[in-house]
């Protein structure tokens, strides 16, 4: 069914990335398995988000799109988001972001954002960690063993750290497996 809107003003928004004196805000909306992403907005809000990454379009909702597993376009209750804009170049192009997608026990990669609304129904994430394939999405058992350690049983929460803080071009990505009580890098 058709959900409305979805501007800054009605949700608890993160702001996950500042750049050149807008926002650029990326909200994980775990409820309709989607990620919105402003790409330029004021603080006001108001505004329609301009990307719904994991859906077709803004007006559908379902975990992995109604499918039954998952790929590298879907997404099943996204809790969290990272980017690793750290360039110190205010000229410097970098859209990167992860998204842990905690309903496929996985995070997804992006190496860019969406150029348009219209590349929404075919945008894939470029990475799929924590999982042997894009269409797995069961947790690792536990205990972890040696054969599943690159396996996710409960992602939490994620961070991109700076490598090198001089360009910001490169980072490491930090995410919390929260079941199997694990940090992985």
């Amino acid at each position: 069914g058709e959900l409305g809107d979805v501007t800054i003003t009605s949700l608890a928004v993160k702001v996950v990335d500042v750049a050149n004196e807008t926002f650029r805000v990326i909200v994980p909306d775990a409820l309709n398995h989607r990620v919105l992403i402003w790409r330029s907005t004021t603080a006001s809000g108001g505004r329609r988000a301009d990307l719904a990454v994991g859906q077709p379009g803004f007006s559908q909702h379902g975990p992995n799109r109604g499918r039954p597993t998952p790929d590298r376009v879907t997404l099943s209750k996204p809790v969290a988001v990272a980017t690793d804009n750290f360039a110190t170049d205010p000229g410097a192009k970098v859209d990167r972001f992860a998204v842990v997608d905690a309903g496929n026990c996985r995070v997804t990669v992006y190496d860019e954002l969406p150029a348009s609304a219209q590349q929404q129904p075919t945008f894939e994430a470029s990475a799929i960690l924590g999982q042997d394939a894009p269409n797995v999405g069961t947790p690792a058992a536990l205990p972890i063993t040696p054969s599943q350690e690159q396996r996710l049983v409960a992602p939490s929460a994620l961070s991109a750290c700076p490598v090198n803080p001089s360009t910001g071009l490169n980072s490491m990505l930090l995410v919390v497996d929260r079941a199997s009580k694990r940090l992985m890098v």
